[in-house]
């Protein structure tokens, strides 16, 4: 075996044994019958404090892997119930429990109903930070005290681990393995060696043994009050404390069950090079037809629930059903004619803080999401009141006015598409810089957006709105999706909806996140995987869950191999083609980018040996099994990835773009190596990417350097160019972002001809006093002509803010504001 067999055999048998076997310990009480915890309940309550807790809401810390014994007391014909939650994405669970009458109850022995040899009911209870809570209820004839030992899984610091193994040494991963086996961050006596190298090796496990903060819920009523085996659907999330982490990371795949089997073949290899999904295979095929998105984009595989058809019917048939519809549409966005440069921007003030509410009597608004802008210069953008009904809504300008799409108004109740009357959109609470949902413009005015709904049911979905005449649908929600795992309770599931997407022919696509605990009673917990719906249907392209269950859905891998991680970062185009990424378990390689089209999916890099990309050296290799920073896709399918390429010549940072026949190693003039991509692609093939720190546009045959040509006022602000919120549109128009060498903010905008300032407090452009500009920008969310912050008809929309005279955000003195702005 080779060295580096042997350090990827070493790297998953330490991920194997420090995850599972701590997952293992902590999350055996996550579910109502999880396996039996090993802990002895004679030794805990002999030697353990215990924490008495009455009626009420109470904030704790927990170790991981410690078990907490909390009491609570209950009178003769009382019930009560706890249900506990986290921050952090983490999960709690429940190690035993000791009813007043002194009997004790392993996790093997819970239910999710109450019976007379067992008074009580253990349910899991997903959390929106991803993590998962649980609800006990429990009752007794006879006054006396209940006992719960609580454990606490930190899923987000277990992932922060696990991302660091792989990239870490034998050495490193072999301390890391004595350092977890031999006792966590809080037991040091005598690991000092082990200790002090793996925390220099791996600075995750501070996190990773840290204390987690909880809050528990404390209800006491009589016993008729309380129904025991009925929990709630799902609970608010614990408000995070300055340094705690967010996304406990997650895993997705596809269910080839479901249609989610099609690409698994290998078409062969050294045809043509048309397939940037295989450049080794049969590229004059990446999805039935390069040119053929899918025939009926209504119906992507004959039954849209089933969109692989059968995944074992014939391997040569990457969808199941080939499409025998030619393309309608070989060319959706002609290249528009720029006409000549504009010299300047008109900024106009679109809304502001303290603006009146459309449709609330007395509310002004306060904070503002990003905004973004559509073909027709319409912008739609979410944003909080004060002084009115609720909190917040969606608004979009058009026409010279601003119009209300929703808001969070109780009142508001029969409002949410496909739902029972007594629903309505709630939790539209926007801060300073955080809590928009996710939204994107589609063709004709179609706004697709992420909801969360409350009343009857809580949940949350995908919803689209038409700025033509209003009209509001439901595109998907977490209902229609449980059906998807048939090994779900209803009840324990939860989900979210992330980096939403529409074609023009109406196809949504999402990434997911995901929880729920199943029918033979195991957690299932902070997964992801990617969706679509045409919105009568929902169905998995790929997730974890399903591709678990079914190895060998990755494509060009073996059978064992099966999807683990996908990122949050996807690009869709008007075609519907989806590029996202994803890692993977026992196959060549750990990670990919994948290219789902028409009926199939279809590898386009990863990081696997012995692979063949044309335009670049061979034998070199994409990526390096951490996440692709980012992604881009044309409607003609060019292809642009940062990675890191690996070859004779060593490893670097480099962005690659495909043209339809090879990849190119793109740099900017005078060969310097390229930084960061910072653009969507546009139908010309074109990205901007930054090279020697300086924003270049072009492709794999030509570079141009923006800043060799850039107005008085932008020289004199000596910008420093940022690698975030750039957009570019079809007539090769960019909007940049840099920073000032006071560390102040700016925009500026490629007029095709020069850079001139879009934005720059230090030049009152647009208020003085601003300390931050916002822009929805990134290379997966820039989708030229269709959504982003920049359209064909060079209007271009960002959000600025001021933290007033206290410099503090989140303040009443803050103000924001947002503005279009228009090149002529």
């Amino acid at each position: 075996m080779g060295r580096r067999a042997k350090s990827l055999v070493t790297a998953h048998a330490i991920a194997g044994l420090a995850i599972i076997g701590i997952a293992l310990i902590a999350v055996s009480g996550c579910m109502p019958n999880a396996a039996t915890n090993n802990s002895d309940p004679a030794r805990v309550l002999a030697g353990q404090l215990f924490t008495a807790l009455g009626a009420g809401s109470f904030s704790d810390k927990l170790l991981p892997g410690k078990e907490v014994v909390y009491e609570v007391h209950v009178g003769a014909g009382e019930a009560f119930e706890m249900v506990a939650r986290s921050v952090r994405g983490a999960s709690l669970g429940i190690a035993f429990v000791e009813a007043p009458d002194g009997r004790i109850y392993m996790p093997d022995e819970f239910s999710s109903t109450a019976s007379a040899e067992r008074p009580f009911a253990v349910q899991t209870v997903p959390v929106d930070n991803g993590g998962a809570g649980f609800r006990i209820a429990g009752s007794s004839d006879t006054a006396g005290t209940w006992r719960i030992a609580v454990l606490v899984v930190p899923e987000a610091d277990i992932t922060a681990v696990r991302d660091a193994i792989d990239r870490k040494s034998t050495f490193e991963q072999l301390f890391l393995l004595l350092y977890l086996l031999n006792g966590p961050i809080d037991q040091p006596d005598g690991l000092d060696l082990i200790g002090n190298i793996t925390k220099l090796a791996f600075p995750q496990v501070a996190a990773f043994g840290a204390a987690l903060d909880v809050v528990i819920d404390i209800n006491i009523e009589p016993a008729d009050r309380i129904d025991l085996d009925k929990p709630p659907t799902s609970v608010p999330p614990v408000v995070p404390t300055p340094g705690d982490g967010g996304d406990a990371g997650s895993e997705g795949s596809g269910d080839p069950s479901t249609g989610g089997q099609g690409g698994n073949a290998d078409p062969g290899a050294g045809s043509d090079p048309k397939d940037p999904a295989d450049p080794g295979s049969d590229p004059s095929d990446p999805g039935n037809d390069p040119s053929d998105p899918g025939s009926d984009p209504g119906d992507p595989g004959s039954d849209p629930g089933d969109p692989g058809s059968d995944p074992g019917s014939d391997p040569g048939d990457p969808g199941g059903d080939p499409d025998p519809d030619p393309d309608p549409d070989p060319d959706p966005d002609p290249d528009p004619d720029p006409g000549p440069p504009p010299n300047d921007i008109a900024l106009e003030p679109i809304v502001t803080t303290g603006d009146p509410v459309p449709g609330q009597t007395r509310a002004r608004f306060q904070y503002f999401g990003d905004p973004v802008i559509d073909e027709e210069g319409r912008v739609a953008f979410w944003a909080s009141y004060t002084g009115g009904q609720g909190d917040g809504g969606l608004y979009v300008y058009q026409n010279g006015r601003l119009e209300r799409v929703l808001d969070d108004d109780p009142a508001g109740v029969g409002s949410v598409p496909g739902r029972q009357t007594a629903d309505y959109f709630g939790n539209l609470q926007i801060e300073w810089d955080e809590g928009a949902h996710p939204l994107s413009w589609g063709l004709d005015g179609r706004l697709i957006f992420v909801g969360i709904v409350f009343g009857e049911k809580s949940s949350r979905g995908v919803y689209r709105w038409r700025a033509t005449d209003g009209d509001m649908i439901r595109v998907v929600d977490m209902e229609q999706i449980i059906p998807l795992f048939p090994d779900a309770i209803p009840l324990a599931y939860w989900c979210d909806f992330r980096q939403v997407g529409i074609s023009d022919a109406g196809i949504v696509t999402w990434v997911q996140r995901y929880s729920y605990g199943t029918l033979d009673r195991q957690p299932v917990l902070g997964k992801h995987g990617v969706f679509a719906s045409n919105g009568v249907e929902p169905w998995i392209i790929r997730d974890h869950r399903n591709s678990f269950l079914n190895p060998g859905d990755v494509p060009d891998q073996n059978n064992s191999t099966y999807f683990f991680d996908f990122e949050i970062l996807s690009a869709v185009n008007p075609r519907g083609d989806l590029l996202f990424q994803a890692s993977y378990i026992f196959g060549s390689g750990a990670r990919g980018v994948y290219l789902n089209r028409g009926n199939g999916l279809f590898r386009v890099v990863d990081d696997g040996e012995g692979r063949s990309y044309p335009g670049l050296p061979a034998g070199t290799i994409v990526g390096n099994r951490s996440k692709f920073p980012a992604l881009a896709i044309s409607p003609d399918l060019d292809i642009a990835i940062e990675t890191v390429l690996t070859d004779g010549g060593g490893t670097r940072e480099a962005v690659i773009l495909w043209d339809g026949s090879q990849w190119n190693e793109l740099a900017g003039v005078a060969g310097s190596a390229a930084d960061a991509l910072i653009s969507g692609a546009n139908t010309r093939g074109h990205v901007v990417i930054l090279a020697n720190e300086r924003p270049q546009l072009g492709d794999g045959t030509g570079m141009l350097d923006l800043t060799q040509s850039m107005s008085e006022e932008l020289i004199s602000a000596d910008p420093r160019w940022e690698m975030i919120a750039g957009a570019l549109n079809n007539n090769d128009r960019a909007l940049l972002r840099y920073t000032r060498a006071d560390s102040t903010p700016g925009m500026a905008f490629w007029t095709g001809e020069r850079l001139i300032v879009l934005a720059d407090p230090a030049l009152g452009l647009p208020i003085t006093d601003a300390d931050a500009l916002f822009a929805m920008a990134a290379p997966e969310t820039d989708r030229p002509g269709r959504t982003s912050a920049l359209n064909d008809n060079d209007e271009m929309v960002f959000r600025v803010g001021s933290t007033g005279l206290d410099g503090i955000e989140g303040t009443f003195d803050d103000v924001q504001a947002i503005y279009i702005g228009r090149a002529r």
